[in-house]
């Protein structure tokens, strides 16, 4: 489980980087192709997929957007992680692996739901709720409890070198408890921030906020 939350950790910093390659690029443009060709209904469809795993944060509108992009490159990345040959290297691939999101045909394999022989990898729901690395305090202020203890839970740990610590507290049960106690830290510093000017809603959360926090409530 830690190199599959280790690699999930890499691909949301990789994901949203500012600089992406020409390949990133052109695969994103065939993501978001596919998607505008679907009917209002399908797209509409494909948005409340991913929310019922907490991929998708938003309002279902059935339009093109950040949110939406970075819902359905998680799942693309969670897909390819346990094993799936599903890419949007062409606009083809992209509307198939759009089609298997809608039909609801990708929920077993990247949460564990599917009833096939072969084991299926799915992460702890707490831990697969999450705010990217490139979060905004907008972002957190919508999320609810539940969204920013798993966000926590991976700001900490990506401020963790190594991989056998991740997977003593994974195991031990102990980073849910530090996430719990992080995550009101954060949000108390948020609000004070952003009451008394010193922070706008566009400022990101990460790291400065789960770094003060994490040395707060274990010191």
């Amino acid at each position: 489980m830690s190199n599959l939350l280790r690699n999930l950790l890499t691909f949301l910093l990789l994901a949203f980087a500012s600089a992406a390659s020409a390949q990133t690029e052109t695969m994103r443009h065939n993501l978001e192709t596919a998607f505008r060709a679907l009917n209002h209904t399908s797209r509409e469809e494909a948005q409340a997929e991913l929310q019922q795993h907490n991929l998708y944060l938003h309002q279902i509108d059935g339009l093109w957007g950040a949110g939406t992009e970075r819902a359905l490159l998680a799942a693309l990345f969670m897909l390819n992680e346990v094993g799936t040959d599903v890419s949007i290297e062409t606009e083809a691939d992209a509307q198939y692996f759009l089609e298997l999101i809608i039909a609801g045909s990708a929920r077993g394999f990247i949460f564990g739901e599917a009833d096939e022989p072969v084991e299926s990898i799915g992460l702890p729901s707490w831990l697969a709720n999450y705010l990217s690395f490139d979060a905004q305090i907008a972002d957190w202020r919508y999320a609810t409890y539940q969204i920013k203890v798993a966000s926590a839970a991976n700001y900490y740990t990506g401020l963790i070198q190594s991989d056998a610590q991740v997977q003593h507290l994974i195991q031990s049960g102990q980073l849910q408890i530090i996430a719990e106690r992080i995550a009101p830290c954060m949000d108390e510093m948020i609000e004070f921030g952003v009451q008394t000017g010193q922070k706008h809603a566009s400022d990101p959360i990460y790291p400065d906020f789960s770094q003060v926090c994490a040395a707060l409530v274990l010191q």
